[in-house]
C-alpha cells in the first residue's frame, strides 16, 4: 500500500470513529465513586455501563429497563412512570412514586422517600444525606462514601469529611438559611425512630454551634453578635461552657464535646424536610426553646439532640448554652453597694432577643416561642418570667422539676461570691481590682476555687439584683408580673434521690456502692441545707429534729424505709412543696392558665438496678421529652451527643408510649397554650385538668392509666409551706449581750452582770424571799398541771408530744390513729 492509499484508509476510519461517538453520546456522563466501587449514571438517550465491586451496573434512558449489580446482588430498575429499585450491600428497598424516583444508598441499608413529583433520599450508614427539589439535586456525604444524585437535567456531587472548614463559599448553596445577621448553613441528619410500633426514618435538618453573641469577657455581660458577609457553617457543636462536675472542686471530663469560655453557642432543629420546604409550603412553625438541666453550674446543651422532639412534635426546637458556675453567676456588690451578677440569665437572655430577631428565617414563629427547662434550667424559666428584662422574648412557659420559689433557686446575697474571692486570693480593695485578679487566673484555678470544699452545695445562682430581679421571685408572682403567660409546672415522683449519695456510708467517684443509709450524715446534710439555703442558725437543730418526725425517720427505720424517707423528704423540701407554692401564687395572681403535673413514671429499661422505692428521677422526663423512649440503644450510641441511660437492647414498649405521651402534651401546649388541644392531640393520654386553688388539681403522668387528680397540697407540702417557712421568717437575730456573762459561779460576778441587765442589786433577804415565794408557787402549778393532764387523757384518751415548740397531737380512737399537726402558736398545719 502506497503512502496516499495509507492516509485516505487513516482518515476513513476517523470519520467512522466521530460519527459513531456522536451517534452514542447525547449528554455528558456523571461519575461517582462509592466507597470501592463506581456508580456511572447517564442522562436520556444514552446507555452507559459501569462495573461496582462484582457486578456491572447498566443504566438506560426513559422508556428502558435497568439492570444494576451491587455486590453479589442484581437489582432491575425501570424508569418513567413506573418501580424504580436500587440495591447496595445486602438490603434493597423500593419506591414507586408519581413521576420520578430518585434513589441513594450508603453501607448495606438504602431507604427512598418520595412525594408527588419530587423524591427526597436520605441513607445513613457514615451518614450519607441526599435531597432532591425540582431538577436540581445537590448531595452532601459527610462520612466516608461519595453520592450521587440524579433528578432531571442537573446533577451535583460533593464528598466530604463530617466537619467542613469554617467557611466553604465554593460548597452549592444548600442547607443554607439567611438570616438578618448573615448565611448559615446547616446539614440534614437521618436516624430511625419507633413510631407506633414501626420503625420510622427522620430525615431533619440542624443548625449546629450557632452563635448568638460576641465572645464574652470573663464575669462581664453578654455582648450582642455582628453580621457577617460569608457563609457560616453549622455543621457541629460549639464548645460547651466550663463546668465543675466534681463536689469538691477537681476538674472532670464527661463530654466528648470540648470546653472554653468562648461558648455562647445555640443550636437548631427542624423538622423533616428542612426549612427549604417548610418555606417551600409558606409554612412557620411554634418555637421550643430548651434550657438544660444542672443549670446553675453543670449540663451543656450538647445533651440532647432536639431532631426527634422537633419532628414529632413539628416545631422548630432550640437548644441554648450559656455560662454556668461561678463564671455565670458570681455575684458581688460594686463601690456603689450594688449587686453585680446574674451574666447566666443575661446570656439565656441575649438568645431568646437572637431567637426573635432571627429565628423566621429557620421557618420558626417568632410570635410563638416557648421556654422550656429542667431542674435549675425549669427555675431559670420562672426567673425570666418574673424579670422585666425578659417581657416579649417567650410566650409561654413550661418548668420541669425546677420552681423559681424553691430555696436553690435563687439568692439574696452575695456571701458565695465574697467567699469564692477569699478562696481564691483575689480579695482585692474593691470590685474593679478583685475582677482584675480574677481574670488573671487560669481556668483550671477559677474552676478550682469554685466550690466551698466544706460545703456539699454550689451556691453560685442566680442573686436578687435590683435590676434582672428587683424582689424575690415569690413577691414578684404575688405582684402579677408574669401576666399572660400560660405556663405548665411540675415534678418527678422520686426527683429528690440524687441526694441519696451525700447520705450513704460509702461512695466512690460520685457513685453510691453500697445503701446503707446514714442518719448521722443525714442530720449533717439538713443541718447545711437549713443554714445554707434558709439561712437559720439558732432554729437549725429544732426544725432537723421536727423534720425527721414529720418524715418517721429515725435511729429504728430500716434500711428501706429509712431510703423512702429520705428520698420522700428531699422531694417534697426541693420540689413539691415549691412547685405547688409556686402554682397556687401564680394561679392566683397572674390571670392564666397552669397546669400542674406529677410525673410518676418507672421505666424499666433506663435503670433496670433501681431500688423498688423509687418511680421517676430527675434527668427522666427529659429524656423522654426528647425522644428517648422511641429510639434503640444503638441509636443513641451513634447519637454521641446523648447521654445514653437505657439499659435494655430495644425499646420498650411502655418507654415508647410514655415518650409520645409527653411529646404529645408539650408540643400541643408549643401550638396552642393548652397542651389538650393542637395536631398532636392523638398522643395525649387523658385529658389535663388547668389548677384549681381549691382542689389542687393536676395530672399523674404514668404508665396507662395517665389521670387527672386532685390534692397535691398535702400534710408533708404544708409542713415545708407552712411551719418551715414559718420559722424562717420568725428566725432570731443573734445578738451580743453588752456585758460578758460570767463563766465560773462567781456570786459577786452575777450580781454585777445582771445588775447591768436589771437594775439597782437588791438585798439578799429580799431575793432569797422573792426566790422561795416564785419556787413555791411553780410547785403548785407544776402539782395543778399533772392533775389537769391525767383527767384529760383518761376523758379524751390522747396524749401530746411536743418537741422544739410544736406539737404533735396523736389521738387514739379504737384501733384508728391521726396525727394533727400544730406550730408554736397553736396553728392547726394538718391532720392525717
Amino acid at each position: 500500500m502506497d503512502t496516499r492509499t495509507a492516509y485516505l484508509f487513516l482518515l476513513v476510519i476517523f470519520v467512522s470513529s466521530s460519527f459513531a461517538q456522536n451517534d452514542t453520546t447525547a449528554s455528558p456522563q456523571t461519575t461517582a465513586s462509592a466507597g470501592n466501587g463506581t456508580t456511572t449514571a447517564s442522562p436520556a438517550n444514552e446507555t452507559t455501563t459501569a462495573s461496582a465491586e462484582n457486578g456491572t451496573t447498566t443504566a438506560s434512558p426513559v422508556n428502558e429497563t435497568t439492570t444494576a449489580t451491587a455486590g453479589n446482588e442484581t437489582t432491575t430498575a425501570s424508569p418513567a412512570n413506573e418501580t424504580t429499585t436500587a440495591s447496595a450491600g445486602n438490603e434493597t428497598t423500593t419506591a414507586s412514586p408519581a413521576n420520578e424516583t430518585t434513589t441513594a444508598s450508603a453501607g448495606n441499608e438504602t431507604t427512598t422517600a418520595s412525594a408527588g413529583n419530587e423524591t427526597t433520599t436520605a441513607s445513613a450508614a457514615n451518614e450519607t444525606t441526599t435531597t432532591t427539589m425540582g431538577n436540581d439535586t445537590t448531595t452532601v456525604s459527610p462520612g466516608n462514601d461519595t453520592t450521587t444524585a440524579q433528578a432531571g437535567n442537573e446533577s451535583t456531587t460533593n464528598a466530604s469529611t463530617s466537619e467542613l472548614p469554617p467557611t466553604t463559599t465554593a460548597m452549592p448553596e444548600r442547607n443554607v438559611v439567611t438570616t438578618p445577621l448573615g448565611k448559615i448553613r446547616g446539614k440534614f441528619v437521618s436516624l430511625t425512630i419507633n413510631w407506633n410500633g414501626t420503625d420510622t426514618n427522620i430525615l431533619g435538618e440542624e443548625f449546629l454551634g450557632v452563635r448568638y453573641a460576641r465572645t464574652p469577657t470573663r464575669f462581664a455581660e453578654p455582648q450582642t453578635l455582628a453580621s457577617w458577609t460569608d457563609i457560616q457553617d453549622a455543621l457541629a457543636y460549639g464548645a460547651n461552657c466550663p463546668q465543675n462536675r466534681d463536689t469538691y472542686g477537681t476538674v472532670t471530663t464527661a463530654s466528648p464535646i470540648s470546653e472554653s469560655e468562648d461558648c455562647l453557642f445555640l443550636n437548631i432543629f427542624v423538622p423533616s424536610g428542612g426549612v427549604e420546604a417548610l418555606k417551600a409550603m409558606n409554612e412557620t412553625l411554634p418555637v421550643v426553646v430548651y434550657l438544660q438541666s444542672g443549670g446553675y453550674d453543670t449540663m451543656p446543651a450538647t445533651l440532647y439532640s432536639g431532631i426527634v422532639l422537633a419532628d414529632s412534635g413539628n416545631t422548630i426546637v432550640v437548644t441554648v448554652n450559656y455560662r454556668v458556675g461561678v463564671l455565670g453567676f458570681l455575684a458581688l456588690k460594686n463601690a456603689a453597694g450594688s449587686i453585680i451578677g446574674n451574666n447566666g440569665l443575661r446570656d439565656q437572655s441575649l438568645a431568646l432577643a437572637w431567637i426573635r430577631d432571627n429565628i423566621a428565617s429557620f421557618a420558626g414563629d417568632p410570635t410563638n416561642v416557648t421556654l422550656v427547662g429542667d431542674y435549675k434550667g425549669g427555675a431559670s424559666v420562672g426567673l425570666h418570667m418574673v424579670s422585666s428584662q425578659s417581657r416579649g422574648l417567650f410566650h409561654r412557659a413550661i418548668s420541669m422539676s425546677g420552681a423559681v420559689t424553691a430555696p436553690w433557686a435563687y439568692a439574696t446575697t452575695t456571701t458565695a461570691g465574697e467567699e469564692f474571692l477569699q478562696r481564691a486570693d483575689c480579695n482585692r480593695e474593691n470590685y474593679d481590682t478583685s475582677l482584675a485578679c480574677l481574670r488573671g487566673k487560669s481556668l483550671m484555678d477559677i474552676l478550682k476555687y469554685e466550690r466551698d470544699p466544706s460545703s456539699q452545695m454550689n451556691l453560685h445562682r442566680p442573686v436578687v439584683d435590683g435590676t434582672i430581679l428587683v424582689k424575690s421571685p415569690a413577691e414578684l408572682l404575688r405582684d402579677g408580673v408574669a401576666k399572660d403567660i400560660p405556663y405548665v409546672i411540675g415534678y418527678g415522683e422520686s426527683d429528690g434521690s440524687f441526694m441519696l449519695k451525700y447520705v450513704t456510708d460509702e461512695v466512690v467517684d460520685g457513685n453510691v456502692t453500697n445503701y446503707m443509709y446514714n442518719l448521722t450524715k443525714l442530720k449533717q446534710i439538713l443541718s447545711d441545707t437549713y443554714s445554707e439555703y434558709l439561712g437559720l442558725s439558732q432554729s437549725v437543730r429544732a426544725t432537723v429534729e421536727s423534720t425527721l418526725f414529720q418524715y418517721d425517720v429515725g435511729p429504728e427505720t430500716d434500711n428501706d424505709d429509712l431510703g423512702t424517707g429520705i428520698v420522700k423528704l428531699f422531694t417534697d423540701f426541693f420540689f413539691k412543696a415549691p412547685t405547688e407554692m409556686t402554682t397556687d401564687l401564680y394561679s392566683k395572681s397572674n390571670g392564666t392558665s397552669v397546669f400542674l403535673y406529677n410525673f410518676a413514671y418507672r421505666s424499666t429499661t433506663l435503670n433496670p438496678t433501681k431500688k423498688s422505692f423509687l418511680t421517676a428521677e430527675l434527668p427522666d422526663l427529659p429524656y423522654f421529652l426528647f425522644g428517648g423512649g422511641l429510639m434503640s440503644s444503638d441509636t443513641l450510641q451513634n447519637r454521641s451527643h446523648i447521654i445514653v441511660r437505657r439499659a435494655a437492647a430495644s425499646s420498650d414498649e411502655s418507654d415508647e408510649q410514655i415518650s409520645q405521651n409527653v411529646m404529645g402534651y408539650w408540643s400541643n401546649f408549643a401550638e396552642t397554650g393548652n397542651p389538650n388541644t393542637g395536631s398532636r392531640e392523638q398522643y395525649t393520654a387523658a385529658n389535663w385538668p388547668s389548677y384549681d386553688s381549691t382542689n389542687n388539681s393536676y395530672l399523674n403522668l404514668q404508665e396507662t392509666p395517665t389521670d387527672a387528680r386532685v390534692d397535691m397540697n398535702n400534710r408533708n407540702v404544708q409542713f415545708w409551706n407552712r411551719y418551715v417557712s414559718t420559722v424562717k421568717q420568725n428566725e432570731p437575730t443573734p445578738t451580743t449581750p453588752t456585758t460578758a456573762a460570767p463563766t465560773g459561779l462567781d456570786i459577786g460576778a452575777c450580781r454585777r452582770y445582771y445588775a447591768a441587765k436589771i437594775g439597782p442589786e437588791v438585798s439578799p433577804e429580799t431575793a432569797a424571799g422573792v426566790m422561795w415565794g416564785m419556787l413555791a408557787a411553780a410547785l403548785l402549778f407544776f402539782l395543778v398541771a399533772v392533775i389537769l393532764a391525767i383527767c384529760l387523757c383518761k376523758a379524751r384518751g390522747s396524749c401530746d408530744e411536743y418537741m422544739y415548740g410544736e406539737s404533735y397531737q396523736i389521738s387514739q380512737n379504737g384501733n384508728h390513729y391521726s396525727r394533727t399537726t400544730y406550730d408554736n402558736k397553736g396553728y392547726q398545719m394538718a391532720e392525717s
